[in-house]
């Protein structure tokens, strides 16, 4: 979910306040917010016909007043289940019931999460600064996407949700989820991205440290307050991802399913691995 007012909110007040508690706010201020604008449709998060709060037609706004989930978790939600194309499945909780796939989601946190998260097939994990990766912090599984410690071929999907802006060596982050997907496995994963420009990283290695080359750019982040964004995505990603082995797709969602599920600026990468 968004929370554009939690880079105002010091790390160390976010670590201790338990997550029940965040989400209660987080609800109380959709509520709010549903008062002034609201429109109705389907949620495929969640699954059901509700309310979408809203102030600004974006990729993190208009969150469902039952999951909180925001656009962008809608836009990976249809993309998901477009891919999977299982009878039954109309929502995330379908998947979490009926897919026999293997999904491993770069997140433990939020709507994506809470709705995979009774599937025994789902893996959920966070990255943590102060623990290992494959090791756990109050139960939940720590991992570096730039050295994952899955084995080869494990996941049959991979999803991120603006990830790998934050990653300085995205490649290796590319490159190791091409590594843990079968065969024919996708990544879907969304992304800040500028058709017109050409990728650009925004830091350069200097010894040990990541040096800014160009205007710093943060972005809000539950656990640490802001964190940089290293990378500028342009036009040329998809050629980056087919010299790791990607088939690449760029999926718009459709003008009838945006309206339907108020999705907004829903744009999903859909990364095939060639088998």
């Amino acid at each position: 979910m968004h929370a554009d007012f939690l880079q105002y909110i010091p790390r160390s007040v976010k670590e201790r306040v338990p997550l029940s508690w965040k989400e209660f706010v987080f609800r109380q201020v959709a509520f709010a917010r549903s008062f002034q604008r609201r429109e109705g449709g389907y949620c495929p998060v969640c699954g059901y016909d509700t309310l979408f709060s809203y102030n600004r037609h974006i990729s993190e706004d208009g969150d469902c007043l039952r999951c909180l989930s925001f656009s962008r978790n809608r836009a990976i939600a249809v993309e998901l289940l477009r891919f999977l194309d299982m009878p039954g499945c109309l929502s995330l909780p379908d998947v979490a019931r009926i897919s026999p796939l293997d999904i491993y989601l770069m997140s433990a946190w939020g709507s994506v999460a809470d709705a995979l998260r009774p599937s025994p097939c789902v893996v959920l994990s966070e990255y943590f600064d102060d623990v290992l990766p494959g090791e756990r912090k109050n139960g939940i599984l720590c991992q570096d996407v730039r050295k994952l410690t899955f084995p080869d071929n494990t996941f049959d999907i991979v999803i991120s949700e603006c990830v790998f802006e934050h990653v300085p060596e995205y490649r290796d982050g590319f490159q190791e989820v091409y590594r843990v997907l079968n065969p024919g496995g996708a990544h879907l994963f969304t992304i800040p991205y500028d058709p017109h420009v050409r990728t650009t990283e925004r830091y350069e290695r200097q010894g040990s440290e990541w040096v800014p080359i160009l205007p710093v750019e943060l972005h809000s982040d539950r656990i640490r307050g802001t964190i940089p964004a290293y990378t500028t995505f342009g036009y040329d990603l998809p050629d980056i991802l087919a010299e790791i082995g990607f088939e690449t797709q760029i999926v718009e969602t459709p003008a009838d399913i945006a309206e339907r599920y108020c999705i907004y600026d829903g744009r999903v990468f859909v990364a095939v691995k060639r088998g």
